[in-house]
Order: C-alpha cells, then sequence, then structure tokens
C-alpha cells in the first residue's frame, strides 16, 4: 500500500523554512547587538579615561579594536552553541537544529566553516539567504557549501 504524498511519517524530517530562520537570525541579532553594545561602550569609557577621547588615532584604534571584538565575539557564539548544542539561542528559541546531511551532529570545525560560509550568503546581497525559500531543503548558500541542513526539532 502506498502512502499519499501529504502524509507525514512521524519520521520524517521537516526543514526549516526562510522566515522561521530569518526570526531565528533576528534572535541571535538582537542578542549579539547588546552584547556588542556594552562591550563597544566600554571600550569608548576606557579609550576617554585615558585621555584618548579626543584623538582621531586613539579613537581609530578603539573603533578597529571594537570591530574585531564583535566579530570575534559573533564567531564564538555561533561556533559554540551550534558545536555544543546544534543550535545558537535564536534557534533553540525557534525549535530549530543545524544538522549534517545525515542527520548527525557538527563538529567544531564545521560550525566554523559553516560560520565563514554564512559571510557569502551576506556578502551575496542576502542572496545566499534567500535561496532557502526556493529550495526543496531550504538550504541557504552557506548549507550547501557546508552540507548541512536547518531542521524543526
Amino acid at each position: 500500500q502506498r502512502k499519499s504524498r501529504d502524509a507525514e511519517s512521524p519520521d520524517e524530517t521537516k526543514y526549516a523554512g526562510f522566515w522561521i530562520r530569518f526570526s531565528a537570525k533576528f534572535i541571535d541579532f538582537c542578542f549579539l547587538l547588546a552584547l556588542n553594545g556594552a562591550t563597544n561602550s566600554a571600550i569608548t569609557r576606557l579609550t576617554q579615561a585615558v585621555g584618548g577621547g579626543d584623538a582621531p588615532i586613539a579613537m581609530f584604534g578603539a573603533s578597529l579594536l571594537q570591530l574585531l571584538i564583535n566579530l570575534l565575539f559573533g564567531g564564538i557564539y555561533v561556533v559554540y552553541f551550534l558545536g555544543s548544542r546544534g543550535a545558537t539561542l535564536g534557534k533553540m528559541a525557534c525549535g530549530l537544529r543545524v544538522v549534517m546531511a545525515d542527520g548527525g551532529d557538527l563538529s567544531y570545525t564545521r560550525a566554523f566553516a559553516r560560520h565563514l560560509a554564512e559571510k557569502l550568503s551576506f556578502m551575496t546581497l542576502m542572496m545566499g539567504y534567500v535561496m532557502a525559500a526556493f529550495d526543496s531543503e531550504k538550504r541557504a548558500l552557506h548549507d550547501h557549501i557546508c552540507s548541512t541542513r536547518v531542521i524543526i526539532k
């Protein structure tokens, strides 16, 4: 007896679509915005406290330091959570998980590669993200590059 295409078996994988992934990304963005905002504020206050608040070179140095720390925090956040839990805080809040094509967990190395590949999704005028809306397995560019899938738990 053949099953209907519309009937779902309990073990059928449900891929996360564009909008739920967007929501998870927005939650992560808000978390990192708050963390980076606090860090940037502290660096600015420290620069001013040591007398460099008016010197253009000191402010440039402080801005560069802020950028590097923001990038570092973002990378550590994504790699740690994907490598240890299979989901960032935003993905957890939305009931999502990132897995390998075979359903296995991501290693920290794969999580790092996916984080770097995600930069390409951004640099393509966000088209790398939009791909998820049209792919049969809802994969974005970085998912294609790293052989990952975002699933609904």
